[in-house]
């Protein structure tokens, strides 16, 4: 049996990078695959938005100014504790994986990114708008 209702909250993905038309590119592609998605700058502006809304799961880059997505990631789980985070980096060096994990991070995508398999990953992760 298939329930369906809204539910934004557990289809919602907020985006973190400090790249403008990264966010405009992940956004569109997230939302054509039935997720809502709410973009951010910065770390502190993830935060403020995640004392806001709800979200089932947050991407977030790795090295941007002011916080980088280890510490976001850190100070996120104490305001959303049983969201999944995701992490996009360009750095492959193997002390990123330690350190992700030890912030709470369980996904890792490298860049270049791939967008499918970000698309699958919120499939299986997470529920798309209007399907409980």
């Amino acid at each position: 049996m298939e329930f369906v209702m809204e539910n934004r909250a557990a289809s919602a993905v907020l985006i973190v990078d400090d790249e403008a038309s990264i966010l405009e590119v992940m956004a569109g592609i997230i939302e054509s695959a039935g997720f809502a998605a709410a973009c951010v700058t910065s770390g502190a502006g993830a935060l403020q938005k995640l004392k806001e809304e709800s979200f089932a799961c947050m991407i977030t880059d790795l090295h941007m100014l002011a916080m980088n997505g280890f510490e976001l990631a850190v100070k996120a789980q104490v305001i959303a504790p049983h969201m999944l985070i995701a992490l996009c980096t360009g750095d492959e060096s193997p002390s990123i994986r330690k350190e992700a994990v030890a912030a709470g991070i369980r996904i890792i995508f490298h860049k270049p990114i791939d967008f499918q398999a970000i698309i699958n990953m919120l499939h299986k992760e997470v529920l798309p708008v209007g399907r409980y």
